[in-house]
This record gives structure tokens, C-alpha cells and sequence, in this order.
């Protein structure tokens, strides 16, 4: 669902990198809380 446009603006690449770590952040989180669930 990504659409690179043809310019990158500073705004876009900022959101983008926010957005990345977001991501990064959110899969940490599911990854412990599948070792977190599958140690029960």
C-alpha cells in the first residue's frame, strides 16, 4: 500500500520515517507479546 511519489518532499520523507519506526516499534511489541503469550 506504499505510493512512491516522484518528488520526495522533507514532509513526506519525515512522515515516512516516522511511519517506519512506528512499524519497527509495532512489531517489537507483537514479537514480545508472542513470547510473552507462547511462555503461559
Amino acid at each position: 500500500m506504499r505510493r512512491t511519489p516522484l518528488h520526495h518532499t522533507p514532509i513526506l520523507i519525515t512522515k515516512e520515517i516516522l511511519s517506519g519506526d512506528l512499524n519497527e516499534k509495532l512489531n517489537d511489541l507483537t514479537a514480545r507479546f508472542n513470547e510473552y503469550s507462547s511462555q503461559r
